[in-house]
């Protein structure tokens, strides 16, 4: 039985003449769709080639921690630094954090539990969360705040510090971190 007409194989010549028309239409289809040049193009792509490899470079060690410092945090979220201070005043006049964050706190994910918010590594909240909580003059038991955010102003209690195991959750956080 036949088995048809040979067909062209293409040799390295015409394999790179093609991969060249391609990678030019792409690059045509992308200046078009964006309006990057053919230089922005491969800047950007530079740029996250590197960022993957440093991302994988600083990861790398990660699967193999097993324990970390943490700190085990409480806020109160409001909308405005007024509600931030008026709420201050309460818990310096004796209120209880836990009551107020139940009253007043804009988180609803934590303002149920008395605005607890448990045992976190560090990076795991907003940058300006971070360096309130993680700041080496900080104390277990002192009151923050208020603490501006995107989300508003947060009054933040650090109720413990302890070198505690990562859970599995942390590890994937820590890896997949953007800032």
């Amino acid at each position: 039985m036949p088995t048809g007409a040979p067909t062209f194989t293409p040799g390295p010549t015409e394999q790179y003449k093609a991969y060249l028309d391609n990678l030019q239409n792409y690059y045509d289809q992308a200046a078009k769709a964006t309006g990057l040049t053919q230089d922005d193009i491969r800047k950007l792509f530079t740029e996250e080639a590197i960022a993957v490899k440093v991302k994988d470079k600083v990861t790398a060690d990660i699967a193999n921690v097993t324990s970390a410092d943490q700190l085990k945090v409480r806020h109160i979220l409001v909308d405005t630094q007024d509600q931030a201070n008026d709420v201050l005043k309460a818990i310096q006049g004796g209120e209880s954090f836990a009551s107020l964050a139940r009253a007043v706190s804009k988180d609803t994910g934590s303002s149920s539990s008395g605005g607890e918010l448990g045992w976190h590594i560090r990076y795991t909240y907003l940058p300006e969360f971070e360096d309130a909580i993680w700041n080496k003059d900080t104390k277990v038991g002192q009151i923050l705040g208020p603490v501006k955010t995107q989300d508003g102003y947060h009054v933040i209690q650090v109720e413990a510090r302890a070198v505690r195991p990562i859970s599995d959750t942390d590890k994937q956080n820590s890896a997949n971190n953007e800032y």
